[in-house]
C-alpha cells in the first residue's frame, strides 16, 4: 500500500471524528468530508488508469507473431 493511501486516509478519519465533535449544520459537515475524501478517490482512479496503460503496453511488448496476429486482430476490430 503506498504512503498517500495512510495519509488520505487518516486525513479522513481525522475530518470525520471533527464532524461529529462539531457544532456545524449538516452541509457544512458533508462538504468537508467530500472535499477530503476527494483527493483519495482522484489519486486512485489515476493510479488505476496508469496500471491499465502500462499493463497495455506490457501486452503489445511482444514480438512473436502469433502475439502480433492476434493484436492486429484486436486493433482492426
Amino acid at each position: 500500500m503506498k504512503v498517500f493511501r495512510y495519509v488520505y486516509v487518516a486525513t479522513f478519519l481525522f475530518a470525520v471524528v471533527m464532524s461529529f465533535i462539531a457544532d456545524l449544520p449538516m452541509w457544512v459537515k458533508l462538504v468537508v468530508l467530500a472535499w477530503t475524501v476527494a483527493p483519495a478517490l482522484i489519486n486512485e482512479y489515476q493510479l488505476k488508469k496508469k496500471a491499465t496503460a502500462a499493463a497495455e503496453r506490457a501486452e503489445h511488448a511482444s514480438n512473436s507473431l502469433p502475439d502480433q496476429i492476434l493484436h492486429a486482430y484486436r486493433e482492426n476490430s
